[in-house]
């Protein structure tokens, strides 16, 4: 039996996206997701990037798009290095000392945790914090930055401690995800660490991830980073 379709009116077709990348400094595009997908297989397009398919549409981490992911999940599984994002991390951080190592340590914090977006502030000698480092699309836009005197996340590292959260659990994570993302909808989990040198606070590494909450594995990976960190400032 033959089946015919029809419609009532004219076929409406919708053009495939064009997309806009970032790396938090220039934005480049159009470009199609023939060329995006290309630009990923080459290694052309740094996985931090975030894309966006419209000018009006949010940035989104490059492993939301479908096509994207899936020639990462394939070329992943034809090479499976071991530890990759711990041997990569490590490297940033062996490289660097002093104050380039608060950049190179949000690098690497944020690709052993598969996180987004992500900030280090700096303490004053006053305890004020200030947005020095930035790691994500449009992440940038906030340094040089103060925190608000009250913000509960800088008391907290202050006192020595981390924290890690949904952004549902507590209203300081969601003041923190609005900073990270620009509003709180786009950031689900958020993770802090303090930064010492010696037995002071000198900074706080602050990370967000958007499609899911930080977890207690996660937690203990960001205190050895947070170490590693502290011990090359």
């Amino acid at each position: 039996m033959d089946v015919a379709t029809w419609s009532f009116g004219p076929r409406r077709v919708t053009p495939p996206p064009l997309w806009m990348l970032t790396d938090g400094r220039r934005v480049v595009g159009p470009l199609s997701t023939t060329v995006l997908v290309d630009g990923v297989k080459a290694g052309r397009v740094p996985e931090t990037c975030g894309a966006r398919p419209s000018m009006s549409a949010k940035w989104r981490a490059l492993d939301r798009i479908r096509e994207v992911r899936a020639v990462r999940d394939s070329l992943f599984r034809r090479h499976r290095p071991r530890n990759l994002a711990l041997d990569s991390s490590q490297a940033l951080l062996a490289i660097s000392s002093g104050e380039e190592t608060l950049e190179a340590g949000l690098r690497a914090a944020a690709l052993e945790l598969s996180a987004e977006l992500g900030f280090v502030h700096v303490f004053d000698p006053n305890g004020r914090a200030v947005t020095r480092h930035a790691f994500g699309p449009g992440a940038r836009g906030r340094v040089g930055c103060p925190l608000l005197e009250a913000d509960i996340l800088s008391h907290v590292a202050r006192a020595h401690a981390m924290a890690v959260g949904d952004v549902d659990a507590h209203h300081a994570f969601r003041v923190a995800a609005s900073r990270l993302g620009g509003r709180a909808a786009e950031v689900r989990g958020v993770a802090m660490v303090p930064i010492l040198a010696g037995a002071n606070v000198v900074a706080m590494l602050e990370l967000g991830r958007s499609e899911r909450s930080f977890r207690a594995a996660d937690a203990g990976k960001l205190r050895a980073i947070g170490k590693r960190i502290s011990d090359r400032v």
